[in-house]
């Protein structure tokens, strides 16, 4: 588990990536809890956020990164599940067709190390 000064835009790529792997395609929002989508634009230049927002809606609710579509998916980050079943974040590979969201998403977490 990430616990870096980056750690929630880690887990933010983690979830985004997982989801595009288990499903095929990006989720359109993820939610998460106010304090972190506010520690992520803290991180992120403005025109960082610009991007990110441009490709994927953060919605504060009561979920800490469950990604969604819409079309009825969602990856939950923070247990470990999904609509399709149990998932883990950490074990997504890359892809040979996608590029990893911390490039999609328009961040770069070892920016901010």
């Amino acid at each position: 588990m990430p616990n870096g000064i980056d750690k929630n835009l880690v887990r933010l790529t983690l979830v985004v990536d997982a989801f595009r792997q288990q499903f095929g395609r990006w989720p359109r929002r993820v939610v998460l809890h106010a304090a972190l989508r506010d520690d992520i634009r803290r991180l992120l230049s403005d025109q960082q956020m610009t991007v990110l927002e441009s490709r994927l809606e953060l919605v504060v609710g009561d979920a800490a990164f469950r990604a969604e579509d819409d079309h009825g998916h969602w990856l939950h980050y923070g247990e470990g599940t999904s609509s399709a079943g149990r998932v883990d974040p950490h074990s997504v590979g890359p892809s040979a067709t996608h590029p990893p969201a911390d490039v999609w998403l328009g961040v770069r977490s070892e920016d901010h190390l």
